[in-house]
């Protein structure tokens, strides 16, 4: 699923780096600049900062099915503004949650002599709580915290097959930092610093500690149209892993130059930018386009929407494109305002 030699593939718990959300996912994943709604918990916590409704994101999507049948990755987020919750109204801003949740389906583990000794589900889990607050008129900034759960097998299993003293489990935390700035009325950059934390290791003191994915995202959405019957919107991210950094650096020398360590470094960025189209609140498209050279990851990407008295939205996306491999990898979200 990555390939690439540094980046993602040199972290732990990469299902942080998976996209939530059918409406991001319909437009390549670029949503860092825009960050609306209970999705902004993921994209851009200062993005909160607007929300002034109570608002709640369901999205389910059955992950890379021709890999694995039992794979499905699930998104939960939610927002609470302050002025919603009693004794708190003055203070301003928007409180938001979410949970992230992937399995690789099951497992079978069999011993040294070949012989099935168990069956388990392989699974990883991150809550995060955030906040959002508008600075000035132009400018929200927020923040999360978030707490980290891996579990890659029962620890008797990795006992009896690799001889550890410790377990397949692994627990880390983190912290999320990021800015929404108004540049002009209808055009917005976005950043945001992801999962900066300790590494997590799976078999305590006798394993190696694994780095998060350490994440730099920013991104700017350009509202080219927006009346009251229609609204176009032009959206462009762009996202580094800061895995494998230190390892490519070290090698410049003679037959690695500087320029080569720049050019490797941009081919580990990913490339994100998208169109959505909404028509009177009503009906939205989206198309994107997704770059991901080193962990071949190449292509468009399509969504959909309707909405009911923005108090309701049901959103498809697909990106099943962007792999090398034939598969249907779609994301299916619900949206309520209270």
């Amino acid at each position: 699923m990555y390939k690439r030699q540094a980046g993602a593939s040199q972290s732990a718990v990469v299902f942080l780096t998976i996209y939530p959300g059918a409406r991001p996912v319909g437009m390549g994943g670029a949503y860092v600049g825009l960050a609306e709604g209970p999705l902004a918990t993921y994209y851009n916590e200062g993005g909160l900062a607007s929300e002034k409704r109570i608002g709640a994101v369901f999205m389910h999507s059955s992950w890379l099915p021709a890999l694995n049948s039992g794979m499905y990755y699930e998104f939960f987020g939610i927002t609470l503004p302050t002025s919603r919750i009693g004794g708190m109204e003055d203070i301003g801003g928007t409180f938001g949650l979410d949970i992230i949740y992937l399995t690789t389906g099951e497992t079978e583990a069999i011993d040294e002599t070949g012989t099935p000794i168990a069956v388990f589900s392989t699974f990883d889990l991150a809550v995060e709580l955030c906040y959002g607050m508008q600075i000035n008129e132009r400018l929200s900034v927020g923040a999360g915290a978030k707490f980290i759960y891996s579990f890659l097998a029962p620890t008797w299993i990795v006992q009896r097959i690799l001889h550890k003293t410790g377990g397949g489990k692994g627990t880390s935390w983190a912290i999320d930092v990021s800015m929404l700035y108004k540049i002009l009325p209808k055009l917005g950059l976005g950043i945001s610093l992801q999962n900066l934390g300790p590494d997590i290791t799976y078999l305590g003191d006798e394993g190696q500690y694994d780095p998060l994915p350490r994440m730099i995202k920013a991104g700017f959405a350009w509202k080219l149209v927006e009346d009251e019957l229609q609204t176009l919107t032009a959206l462009m991210d762009i996202s580094y892993v800061f895995a494998g950094v230190e390892s490519n650096y070290s090698r410049i020398g003679e037959d690695y130059t500087f320029g080569d360590f720049i050019s490797d470094e941009w081919e580990e960025v990913w490339k994100s930018c998208g169109l959505e189209y909404n028509y009177y609140n009503f009906l939205s498209a989206r198309i994107g386009y997704f770059i991901d050279s080193a962990g071949e990851r190449v292509g468009f990407t399509f969504g959909g929407g309707l909405e009911y008295q923005d108090k309701l939205e049901l959103n498809v996306g697909v990106d099943s494109d962007i792999y090398s491999f034939d598969c249907s990898n779609y994301r299916i979200s619900l949206t309520l305002f209270f």
